[in-house]
């Protein structure tokens, strides 16, 4: 005995007012999000494997070479948070539809936890 599966209502097409919203948007404003938040991710990575590498290294386990890699991620890091932090006005300015104000501020902290963490991390 099978259930049988109930049909949902269709919108008739139209989709959702925020799909109608969404739609407003150009293509220079959703490319300047997706660049954005595509830094705010490679910072927030790297931040993990900085933190992750650095923790090892205290404890004696990494290689010279290992050491001059983590430390260029390091850098690296730093860089894609300052491109985050500097995208993040200009993809604000060109959406017509602001984001929501939880991922603003997690975009802000992730853009400047490497920059705060450089001196514990390196020294």
């Amino acid at each position: 005995m099978t259930k049988k599966r109930q049909k949902r209502p269709s919108s008739g097409g139209r989709g959702t007012h925020r799909d109608r919203e969404l739609e407003r948007e150009s293509r220079t404003a959703i490319a300047a999000t997706v660049g954005w938040m595509l830094s705010v991710l490679s910072t927030f990575v790297g931040q993990l494997v900085v933190v992750a590498g650095t923790i090892v290294e205290r404890l004696h386990l990494l290689g010279e070479t290992a050491s001059l890699m983590l430390n260029t991620l390091a850098v690296a890091t730093v860089v894609t948070g300052l491109i985050a932090l500097l995208l993040m006005p200009i993809a604000l300015k060109l959406r017509e539809i602001p984001p929501p104000r939880s991922m603003l501020a997690v975009a802000i902290v992730i853009g400047i936890m490497p920059l705060l963490s450089w001196p514990f991390l390196r020294a």
